[in-house]
């Protein structure tokens, strides 16, 4: 019988080791950490060297950072080393403002 959907393996890591990106390059769908933007793009780039080490394409695994609003501005360095999901959080009362400030960076 076939599957309705798929069931993924998804690695979130607030504190990233190198052990850590070893798994995520061997078994994740996908992959989750936090910003800044240049601690991302850091991180992303040893996960990169680990899939080609473990014979794995960094394709195989999607990308997602998780920024403050005050990250907004420098999205786009995520975006270009690879983040294919943004996420952007905020403390409560939810103001929605930052995220109308995500969606028309991903507009430009």
């Amino acid at each position: 019988m076939a599957r309705r959907f798929r069931v993924g393996y998804h690695f979130f890591q607030e504190h990233t080791s190198v052990t850590e990106l070893r798994l995520v390059a061997q078994y994740a769908d996908m992959w989750s950490t936090f910003g800044p933007p240049e601690s991302w793009t850091a991180k992303n780039k040893v996960l990169d060297e680990w899939c080609n080490r473990v014979g794995r394409s960094p394709a195989d695994t999607e990308r997602t950072v998780f920024i403050r609003d005050s990250e907004i501005p420098n999205v786009d360095q995520c975006v270009d080393a690879g983040a294919q999901h943004i996420v952007v959080g905020g403390p409560a009362p939810f103001d929605l403002g930052p995220l109308r400030t995500l969606l028309a960076a991903a507009d430009r």
